[in-house]
């Protein structure tokens, strides 16, 4: 038996560009297969602008997930 909780297991790390290889090492420890596919942004501050671009085009999404 393995001691590799996670082998075989694959796991996709959608933080902000940067920001998963401590997430990314300790899963692969545990013996994951980890991708990384940043897909997150943190911002601080509402754009206004980007927002609008946003709602405007909602109906091109197939998913929308809000945190």
């Amino acid at each position: 038996m393995s001691k590799l909780p996670l082998r075989d297991r694959h796991i996709i790390l959608t933080r902000p560009e940067g920001r998963s290889a401590e997430w990314k090492s300790i899963l692969m420890e545990a013996g994951a297969s980890v991708a990384e596919l940043p897909l997150i942004e943190i911002s601080f501050e509402p754009d206004a602008i980007v927002l609008t671009e946003v709602f405007e085009g909602i109906g091109e999404y197939d998913w929308l997930i809000f945190t």
